[in-house]
C-alpha cells in the first residue's frame, strides 16, 4: 500500500471513488451522491489543487486507489490554527487492513508538519469502527449532534471530535465537564 497526496491527476480516481462511497456508506458523508454525480471534472480538480486541502490517497499494488481522506485546514484568520479532517472512505474489500489508520497518519502528520494546534472530525456514531480508530489516535469527543444525518427515513447521530497537537488544551474540554 502506497499513500500519497493526490494530485489533479488523480482526479477521475477519486471522483469515482467518492462516488462510489457515497452510494455504499450514505450515512457516512455529509454530502451525498445526488448532489456531486453530476458534479464537472474540472471542479473536482480544483479541490485537488486548492492550497487548503491536503487530499491523501491510499493505493493498492497494482495501482488502484482504495482509500481517500481530506484535511482541510481553515482560512487565515482566528482559526488558523485547526483544521479539519472529513470524507474519509476505503472500499469493502480494503477495510480492516490498516489503510483508514495509515490515511489518518498522514493526515496528523501533514498537520504536524502545518503547525496545527488541532484537527476536527465528525463521525457517525452508529460507525463504531471508525469511532474507535479515531479515539485510538487520541481524538476525544467534545459533542454529540442528535439526528445530524437524514438518509430516507433514517436518522443518524454525530460525534464531533478533535485531536490535540499541542500540550495547550482548552479547559472547556476537560474530563471532569
Amino acid at each position: 500500500m502506497e499513500i500519497r497526496q493526490l494530485t489533479s491527476a488523480d482526479a477521475t480516481a477519486y471522483q469515482e471513488l467518492r462516488l462510489f462511497g457515497l452510494q455504499e456508506s450514505p450515512s457516512a458523508f455529509g454530502s451525498s451522491y445526488a448532489a456531486e454525480v453530476d458534479r464537472p471534472l474540472h471542479v473536482v480538480v480544483a479541490r485537488l489543487d486548492d492550497p487548503r486541502n491536503h487530499v491523501f490517497g491510499a493505493f493498492a499494488h497494482e495501482g488502484a486507489l482504495t482509500g481517500i481522506v481530506t484535511l482541510r485546514r481553515e482560512p487565515q484568520g482566528k482559526t488558523y490554527h485547526k483544521a479539519y479532517v472529513y470524507g474519509t472512505y476505503v472500499r469493502p474489500e480494503y477495510r480492516r487492513q490498516g489503510t483508514s489508520r495509515a490515511l489518518l497518519e498522514a493526515v496528523i502528520a501533514r498537520a504536524h508538519e502545518l503547525g496545527l494546534r488541532q484537527i476536527e472530525l465528525s463521525v457517525t456514531q452508529a460507525n463504531e469502527p471508525a469511532v474507535l480508530l479515531y479515539e485510538s489516535c487520541g481524538f476525544e469527543r467534545y459533542g454529540l449532534e442528535r439526528d445530524a444525518f437524514q438518509v430516507g427515513d433514517a436518522c443518524y447521530d454525530v460525534a464531533h471530535m478533535v485531536l490535540w497537537l499541542s500540550e495547550r488544551r482548552p479547559a472547556l474540554l476537560s474530563r471532569s465537564s
